[in-house]
């Protein structure tokens, strides 16, 4: 599937990532400590976005990521991008649960990044986590059939099953390596 992102990214190590988040978390502190806990998520972004600007970083907001294959279209919107490397999801709810870390997960995979922080402004401490992969782009798009368990037979009809999910996974865009059944 055709991925577009309107933005340059750029991987960074581990390291780089807690530098830049340094950073990025003494603007988020200070943006909770001068507007609160009640607000839309939309103005803790907007607020931070200029304080990070302010302080020298390079800061993306809203950047666009676009998913086409044949007639299907679809546009994501990353919260925040620093350094071009650094993945923030802003939030602004009672607390941050698994639906939020796939997200930003989600936004991780589609960028190419392998690090991110969830950041909620909602409580009256600031709330967020570390969210990482190690999956390398490459190896999102590899699959192995796995037939070590098969408890059935292998008749021409199992073969046959794996040969069809196997060139379905292929159209898909996924490289697999299906075993002889």
């Amino acid at each position: 599937m055709p991925i577009e992102r309107l933005f340059d990214v750029r991987p960074i190590t581990k390291s780089c990532f807690h530098e830049i988040d340094y950073q990025v978390m003494r603007a988020v502190f200070d943006t909770h400590n001068e507007l609160g806990r009640l607000y839309h998520e939309s103005l803790y972004q907007s607020e931070l976005l200029a304080k990070c600007l302010a302080s020298g970083l390079n800061i993306i907001s809203e950047g666009e990521i676009r998913l086409s294959l044949h007639d299907f279209r679809k546009s994501y919107y990353i919260d925040a991008l620093v350094e071009s490397g650094a993945l923030y999801e802003l939030k602004a709810v009672d607390h941050l649960n698994e639906r939020h870390d796939a997200q930003l997960l989600n936004y991780l995979f589609l960028s190419g990044l392998s690090e991110g922080k969830l950041i909620n402004f909602s409580l009256p401490s600031v709330e967020y986590r570390f969210v990482s992969t190690t999956v390398s782009p490459a190896g999102r798009f590899t699959f192995t059939f796995d037939l070590s368990e098969w408890q059935g037979d292998r008749s021409s009809a199992t073969h046959h099953m794996v040969e069809l999910v196997d060139s379905m996974v292929k159209e898909w865009g996924v490289l697999s390596r299906c075993p002889s059944v």
